[in-house]
């Protein structure tokens, strides 16, 4: 500790400060040169041929808005790498996932999760937490009273004892 003094602390927090802010520029930029999301993906068919991206790859990340589909997993968590990062289209609305076969085309792909089930989860904790803040604001002030109460009795039992 004797070693440390005051300017290779302050050389340590304008560092750190240095790095916060390039970190936060290179984040920026490159958010902005992302390419879109539908150029990255791949799409397998269910007789095992592989479908790069095309021009065409907008329309058969949608096919289940247009045919029958065939439900894989339901309502699988999305990474938060996914969410934040990569803003990927499936995984911002809900942050849930439904993995999907379209039927007609033959198409594996993803969709956003809408089930109330696996949201409910997310929203059952806030109405707990909402709750017990509650009945701890009501206890605080029930035995704020109750004390209160009780050191009134006692300050009384005492004038008492001393009164002639």
């Amino acid at each position: 500790m004797d070693t440390i003094t005051v300017k290779k602390i302050f050389t340590a927090v304008l560092a750190l400060i240095g790095f916060s802010v390039m970190v936060f520029f290179i984040e920026e930029i490159t958010e902005e040169s992302e390419p879109n999301g539908t150029d990255i993906k791949s799409y397998i068919s269910t007789d095992g041929k592989k479908l790069g991206p095309s021009s065409s790859s907008a329309s058969l990340d949608d096919c289940w808005q247009r045919e029958p589909v065939q439900i894989i997993s339901e309502c699988l968590p999305c990474k938060e790498f996914d969410i934040k990062a990569i803003k990927a289209k499936h995984c911002v609305p809900t942050g849930y996932f439904d993995r999907i076969n379209c039927t007609k085309s033959g198409i594996m792909t993803v969709r956003p999760c809408y089930n109330t089930k696996a949201l409910r989860n997310k929203s059952s904790f806030y109405t707990f937490f909402l709750i017990n803040f509650i009945l701890s604001i009501a206890f605080y002030i029930a035995v704020s009273s109750r004390k209160a109460h009780l050191e009134q009795y006692a300050y009384m039992r005492v004038n008492q004892h001393f009164e002639p």
